[in-house]
């Protein structure tokens, strides 16, 4: 076997053939921390809660911490751009949205938190909701702690006029470790831009996000990044995508990807080192998909001009994300359906060219996925 401590954590729940899907693992000391949601169409879509306390040489009895409403088209499910488990010291913090349709159409954020490492928790509680009897739901949402706070950014949809529901991104910010929250607008719904990540480190917050629009295919793409110094008391708005000419047309087709092969997980685009912000995105120059990157070295204050990494050039979306450790950041994207790494040891000045890892022999199918 792979470990002696091989184990199935979803055997004792896993009643009726159902998926397992979307799982996170956060590991605090001595304690491995993971949820999953367990899914079948139509009829299950719940949320559960397992921990060992010995890092995985024995595992306490899973807990139940919510149940979906919404077992069809469930944006829990759904939404590429989540995660919802953080832990900071004792403190295991959850967070989740939900579509209660059977309640007149109320978007829900709900959160649930245990002081004691996991091992008893907390009555869940709604931190957020939209309208009722609006027919308006909760999207993705992020949850990130350090430090005895906790913030979570979250989209959030109200209706613009009578014909469109758009969403906004929030903020949702808790100093004293989650028994109180105050929320902030981050990016007002008339804009209706999606969130695609965000770093809190009990200070600075770092809001990623973009403006999609469809028409006949991916029409126009911008992405956006938001910061916040002072915890969540001001921000800075910065528009980080660029725009090309195409012929005589000015066009600006800029996108942060879901993975592909319709798996939801989440994907790092924001790395942050220091002083020092690191993001990847997408980007679509007429016929070309490319990987570009941008940095800020003064705590997102300013932006530096995003570059265009020539050498991932491809013919569909290269889906980058970023990572760093010991000095160096690492990108990781996709090219001619192969995973390949661009590495910096000058703290994004240069990177090495696109490298493939993979043997020639080996096959990369479309529904793999990489962290």
């Amino acid at each position: 076997p792979v470990s002696n401590h091989w184990k199935n954590l979803t055997g004792e729940t896993n009643l009726q053939s159902e998926d397992e899907l979307k799982p996170e693992i956060v590991i605090s000391g001595n304690i491995i921390h993971t949820v999953w949601i367990e899914y079948k169409y139509g009829q299950t879509l719940n949320f559960w809660y397992r921990r060992s306390p010995d890092l995985g040489k024995t595992w306490d009895e899973p807990k139940k911490i919510g149940e979906s409403f919404e077992k069809v088209n469930s944006l829990m499910l759904k939404n590429p751009f989540v995660r919802n488990l953080t832990v900071s010291g004792n403190t295991v913090h959850i967070v989740y949205s939900d579509f209660e349709w059977t309640a007149n159409g109320a978007g829900k954020l709900y959160y649930i938190r245990s002081v004691d490492g996991g091992q008893t928790f907390e009555t869940v509680k709604v931190i957020s909701q939209t309208a009722v009897g609006g027919y308006v739901k909760m999207g993705s949402c992020i949850i990130r702690s350090e430090g005895g706070k906790v913030a979570i950014a979250y989209e959030k949809q109200r209706w613009i006029d009578g014909n469109n529901r758009n969403y906004g991104i929030h903020v949702i910010k808790s100093d004293d470790n989650g028994a109180t929250f105050k929320d902030t607008v981050v990016v007002d719904a008339v804009k209706n831009e999606s969130l695609c990540d965000f770093h809190y480190d009990g200070n600075q917050m770092i809001v990623l996000h973009q403006y999609a629009y469809y028409y006949y295919g991916f029409n126009v793409g911008k992405v956006y990044v938001t910061v916040s110094n002072d915890n969540g008391a001001s921000f800075i708005d910065h528009k980080i995508s660029e725009e090309f000419i195409d012929g005589t047309t000015t066009r600006e087709k800029s996108n942060i990807m879901a993975q592909d092969g319709g798996f939801y997980d989440y994907r790092s685009h924001i790395y942050k080192s220091g002083s020092s912000i690191h993001i990847v995105f997408d980007d679509n120059i007429k016929t070309n998909f490319l990987t570009k990157y941008i940095r800020s070295t003064d705590n997102g204050v300013t932006f530096e001009k995003p570059v265009t990494f020539e050498d991932t050039k491809a013919t569909d979306w290269t889906r980058p994300v970023i990572a760093g450790k010991n000095g160096k950041i690492y990108i990781a994207l996709k090219k001619g359906g192969i995973i390949h790494t661009k590495v910096s040891a000058d703290n994004g000045a240069t990177f090495t060219e696109a490298k493939d890892h993979f043997p020639e022999s080996f096959n990369f199918s479309a529904g793999a996925s990489y962290i």
